[in-house]
């Protein structure tokens, strides 16, 4: 069983044993609880997509049909530029005057975001003999090589529209902080999809053998060749499952203020698969973070 199959499963279980314990209990009412709004963007590298996946998505660009049999593939320091939006509201199961300082909620969300779903980076280096320089302060020699970085990177970004279902449990450990986890499910549908390709030649002179000269590495620091296509693509469907774990910070002097705005912050390990026609579907673990404010309603 696939492991997006199995945080379902306890999707679904958790739910379950949580309408079983209100069954159990006493009858209790769904009253909205607070509304929310945060902004966020997934830290690290975006997705990886192969060259012939990139091609299938723009059969139309001049630069992917380049030979790039020669270039290394790397994706170091190619970081994903995503950002989102998130607004919704939460809605509590418990009684009329309820004081329990532990509570559960369902949340339901509306998302905006945009960003790279796909990357991919190739580059090759070629050295040539450059120039000497003699230093006016040593009256040393140096030898420079002239260093030429050719590279093609390539995005494929988008905009999406989506929906947060969750189920949290708070645990407040103090009047200011409260910590919470749940589990939720998500799913994004895109607009304005397009890949991005660029290619750049990079120029730099660098001490011939030896790095003792750093100085001398910025020396004559130029492009001597850009160029970048921007094609429309196909538009791709994503769906995540996530553990949501958050701490929710009360600036009151209060813990009970209704309408006192709280502040929270929220990191979510997911499970997200995206679908584009086409290419098979790439399913991976990501990292989401938010930051934002809550509005007790009640």
């Amino acid at each position: 069983m696939k492991a997006y199959r199995i945080i379902l499963f306890l999707l679904f279980l958790s739910t379950r044993m949580a309408v079983a314990q209100e069954t159990a209990g006493e009858k209790k009412a769904l009253r909205p609880g607070n509304v929310f709004f945060s902004a966020g963007n997934y830290p690290g590298t975006s997705s990886n997509l192969s060259l012939e996946g990139f091609r299938q998505l723009a059969p139309g660009s001049a630069l992917l049909q380049n030979d790039l049999s020669h270039y290394e593939n790397s994706r170091n320091s190619f970081f994903d530029n995503s950002f989102l939006l998130r607004a919704g509201a939460a809605f509590s199961l418990r009684q009329d005057g309820q004081k329990e300082r532990r509570r559960h909620e369902f949340r339901l969300a509306a998302v905006y975001g945009y960003g790279t779903l796909y990357s991919n980076y190739f580059w090759k280096e070629s050295r040539y003999a450059g120039d000497t320089f003699v230093s006016v302060k040593s009256g040393k020699i140096y030898v420079l090589d002239s260093v030429r970085t050719k590279s093609y990177m390539m995005e494929y970004t988008r905009k999406y529209l989506g929906l947060d279902v969750s189920f949290i449990l708070y645990s407040p450990i103090s009047r200011t902080f409260s910590f919470y986890a749940g589990m939720g499910m998500n799913g994004n549908f895109d607009f304005n999809n397009y890949v991005n390709t660029a290619y750049s030649v990079f120029r730099r002179f660098e001490q011939s053998g030896s790095s003792d000269a750093g100085y001398l590495i910025d020396y004559g620091r130029s492009y001597t060749d850009y160029n970048e296509e921007y094609i429309p693509a196909s538009k791709a469907f994503s769906a995540s499952v996530f553990l949501p774990l958050g701490v929710e910070i009360n600036p009151s002097k209060h813990e009970k203020s209704p309408g006192k705005l709280r502040l929270y912050y929220e990191l979510r390990p997911l499970w997200r698969i995206s679908a584009v026609p086409g290419l098979k579907a790439h399913t991976g673990f990501r990292l989401q973070q938010s930051a934002g404010l809550r509005l007790p309603l009640n």
